[in-house]
């Protein structure tokens, strides 16, 4: 017993040993009063320690010879015993010391208190293999229908393990034992169904209980149960009815039912505020869950100064911080994108002698992550080592993340590449990540080669991987390949959604398949999808740069039938589409319509109309709206100044002086000429004046990409 059970001697252990070599000893006895009638000499030799079980090492191996009974060795010889344990009545204290033989059925009692033990140690941890081995051999010894004690024993395992599908099967083993459940019986069963967050099987459990012993009463334990099981589901309306049944079965709300309730109302925190004064008003004092619950909440939903207010409180009552406050802190600043304000709560932390866990490292590295700072996400990544912490799946995701924000597609595929030479098994999130890192840059063949590699390692590609595969297709125009990745896709048992169908669509529009893009929109209408405003406008895009305003128009006007809102992008696509044909009347049209829609035109509105000027070489009218740029507070930029000095370049004869003046301005504006540029000014100035020009202004003539190569 002490060897299969417990590795390391107890009190029990010892006790049971002695139980048994005392046995041992007495048969022995019996032999050797024989042995002596007959004038024989015995002798005993204990087992040697090479062969010797791990508890009989602990002693050397020793011979004893003797020749009769009176000189056989006390079993307390054979095996020292520790101090009596302080529970020990006066006799078993004495029998212990003694090392005489045990009362009878000593042995059979201490034998079950001791599997008794070891088996709720097991149950209590949610062990369920050893729990189920140690019940199997109870019930091999046995040799009979096991009380229902060991059965609710079993079910314990199950029920802390959270594993409802187990406890169902020992549920039905046990009726068909003939062994009648209990009001804990179904107690375990309820809490193992809650702890799997099954809020409708616990409820079956309690509806099963009602019907088989109507007698049993629901108890706290089952209402607090299925309270858990429904804010373990998110359902908080449910959780709520279940107070009232509490309430109504004259059952005492305790803090713990409360701190459910809110823990249930994560995503609403107002009603996780009611319920935390509700809690108030019935006279129970909440803890440190109860406040993080509430503190939770607010960290959700990206609220730094809630969840700071509430911490706050919760010091102000004298109840201190934890580990999970802090979580739920630094997670609140990396949801809200305030990666500083995560490194001061984590300082914080520290300060308050509180050991950072994984999960605060993790929430640290994805506050950098979300805006892309690689640098110093990288930096929290070193600091996890220096922590005696291991990386885990999730913070090489987010260093994969915040490569791919940056479009740094390189870096995002070596992150993965260390995670999987780190033997962690990648997720579907981090492959889509660096695909989604390659099709930012246009690397299709790159990106498809990862998708293989996810299917390689047995994951099945999501939605989001094959999307970014043919958005990479759709950014190089390659209508051949978008259709074929659409086609993998579906051959995958996925359903494309508007994304996959936009994607297509803006292949077709950058290679001047405006007919092929109409098609692609009518097939997705006949899949019952609904377009948004991206699909509309790249559609329109599409008739824009095939010339075909009339379309554009026309799909304007049908997201308008669809109640959608058009925005800057679309209206621009407009104006663009009239700047590209040189109509300046239509594209003002659109222009002056943004802000009757209440928007603000940006700098590629302004710059689509300097576009149509510079083709017409209409100076007055490029001056025009390049003072109107300025005026509204936007940055010119390269494009806007090239435009205007394009309408001067452009106009019959070419306007010197305007581009001259044009030039001086954007010089001291701050900004550098690129070789196109140059070679307007030139075209428009002349050479010898432009280079006169440059030297005066300190602007370095050399075309801009020998600059780079030097």
């Amino acid at each position: 017993f002490a060897l299969k059970r417990s590795p390391t001697p107890t009190a029990t252990s010892h006790r049971l040993w002695m139980s048994s070599l005392a046995a041992a000893v007495g048969k022995v006895a019996g032999v050797l009063s024989s042995a002596a009638s007959c004038g024989c000499h015995a002798r005993m030799i204990p087992v040697a320690a090479s062969s010797a079980s791990p508890l009989m090492k602990r002693r050397r191996a020793l011979t004893y010879s003797f020749s009769s009974v009176s000189e056989l060795p006390s079993p307390a010889v054979l095996w020292p015993l520790p101090p009596p344990p302080p529970q020990l009545g006066q006799r078993d204290r004495l029998q212990w010391r003694s090392g005489s033989q045990p009362r009878v059925g000593w042995a059979q009692e201490e034998e079950e208190e001791g599997n008794k033990r070891i088996f709720d140690e097991c149950a209590e941890q949610g062990d369920v293999a050893s729990s189920r081995a140690i019940f199997d051999d109870i019930r091999c010894r046995h040799g009979r229908t096991l009380r229902r004690f060991w059965w609710n024993m079993l079910l314990k395992a199950h029920a802390n393990a959270g594993d409802d599908e187990g406890a169902m099967a020992v549920f039905h083993e046990m009726s068909q034992s003939g062994v009648v459940a209990s009001g804990r019986t179904f107690g375990k069963l309820v809490e193992s169904a809650a702890k799997a967050g099954n809020a409708e099987m616990a409820e079956h459990w309690l509806h099963l209980m009602a019907n088989i012993s109507p007698s049993l009463p629901l108890e706290e334990v089952h209402l607090n149960a299925m309270m858990n099981a429904c804010s373990k589901a998110g359902d908080a309306w449910r959780a709520e009815l279940w107070l009232s049944r509490m309430s109504a079965a004259d059952v005492t709300s305790d803090t713990c039912s409360f701190t459910t309730l809110i823990t249930s109302c994560s995503s609403d925190t107002e009603k996780a505020v009611s319920w935390f004064e509700m809690m108030l008003a019935a006279g129970r004092q909440p803890n440190g869950i109860s406040y993080n619950a509430v503190l939770d909440s607010f960290a959700k939903r990206g609220d730094v100064a809630g969840a700071v207010q509430w911490r706050a409180k919760m010091m102000a009552a004298s109840v201190k911080p934890t580990l999970i406050t802090y979580n739920s802190l630094i997670a609140a600043c990396a949801r809200h994108g305030s990666p500083e304000q995560a490194v001061a709560e984590f300082q914080q932390m520290r300060k308050e002698d509180l050991q950072p866990s994984l999960v605060c490292f993790n929430s640290v590295i994805d506050a950098f992550a979300k805006p892309g700072d690689a640098a110093s996400a990288e930096h929290w990544f070193e600091e996890i080592s220096k922590a005696n912490l291991a990386p885990d799946e999730v913070t090489y995701t987010s260093m994969i993340n915040a490569c791919a924000q940056r479009g740094n597609a390189t870096s995002a595929c070596l992150w993965l590449t260390r995670m999987l030479d780190a033997g962690l098994q990648a997720n579907a999130m981090s492959y889509s990540a660096v695909i989604s890192s390659c099709a930012k840059r246009g690397a299709t063949p790159q990106a498809a080669e990862w998708l293989d590699a996810m299917s390689q390692s047995r994951i099945k590609p999501d939605l989001i991987a094959f999307n970014a595969v043919i958005n990479s297709c759709a950014k190089n125009g390659d209508v051949v390949g978008a259709s074929h990745w659409f086609d993998d896709l579906c051959k995958a048992s996925l359903t494309p959604d508007k994304v996959s169908y936009t994607a297509v669509i803006e292949s077709c529009a950058r290679s001047n398949r405006s007919d092929e893009a109409a098609r692609w929109f009518l097939k997705m209408l006949d899949a019952g999808l609904f377009p948004d405003m991206i699909t509309y406008t790249t559609v329109m895009s599409s008739a824009a740069r095939a010339g075909d305003m009339s379309d554009a128009i026309r799909m304007f006007e049908l997201a308008m039938q669809a109640k959608l809102t058009p925005d800057v992008i679309c209206y621009n696509t407009l104006i663009d589409g009239f700047a590209r044909q040189g109509d300046v009347e239509s594209a003002t049209h659109w222009f002056s319509l943004l802000p009757a829609a209440g928007l603000r035109p940006n700098l590629s509105s302004h710059n689509s109309l300097l576009k149509c000027c510079s083709r017409a070489g209409n100076v007055p009218v490029a001056r025009k709206w390049l003072q109107a740029t300025l005026a509204s507070g936007l940055n010119p930029d390269l494009f806007t100044w090239s435009s205007t000095l394009g309408a001067c370049a452009n106009a019959s004869p070419p306007n010197w002086e305007d581009a001259e003046e044009l030039f001086r301005q954007m010089v001291m504006s701050g900004m550098h000429p690129d070789r196109l540029m140059l070679q307007t000014f030139a075209r428009t100035v002349g050479s010898r004046r432009c280079s006169e020009i440059c030297r005066e202004l300190g602007v370095d003539q050399l075309p801009q990409q020998q600059r780079k190569i030097k």
